[in-house]
């Protein structure tokens, strides 16, 4: 596998895209912790791996997250900006973040952020580069209960 590139140098949408392995790797461990079939991935982007995925319900900008009401696990990638080290000039959603927490313990599943996110404290840390993305990318994950 090459090398990372750093962050800094890639595209804001090769910065945000999620590879294709790491997707089904978050499927595939929902699954199995939440021993079911049918997943929902929320605040997806329109060109995400997940939608080409059996079994996982997309929320993207068209179908909005903070419409889902169950019953299926998440795997949720809230807007990362008002959590993230531009959080003072971020001017995505909030909200959205503490709403995927809320959804990953209420239905169980992944709240996906970067390792450096104040959303929540603790959580797996993931090496996103492992899984094909270009960069790096340290990305940390928060287990719901369900």
């Amino acid at each position: 596998m090459n090398s990372p590139i750093p962050v800094e140098k890639l595209s804001h949408r090769q910065r945000e895209i999620t590879p294709t392995a790491f997707a089904l790797y978050l499927v595939n461990q929902v699954r199995s912790r939440c021993q079911c079939y049918l997943v929902a991935a929320l605040w997806v982007r329109w060109d995400s791996p997940y939608k080409a995925l059996d079994g996982v319900e997309c929320y993207d900008l068209h179908r909005n997250a903070y419409t889902y009401c169950g019953p299926y696990p998440v795997i949720a990638h809230p807007p990362c900006g008002p959590h993230g080290r531009y959080k003072a000039v971020s001017r995505q959603d909030r909200h959205a973040g503490y709403h995927a927490l809320f959804l990953a313990d209420l239905y169980g599943g992944v709240v996906e952020q970067p390792a450096s996110s104040q959303l929540f404290r603790g959580g797996e840390v993931i090496r996103q580069h492992d899984f094909g993305h270009p960069s790096e990318k340290l990305t940390r994950l928060y287990w719901g209960e369900g």
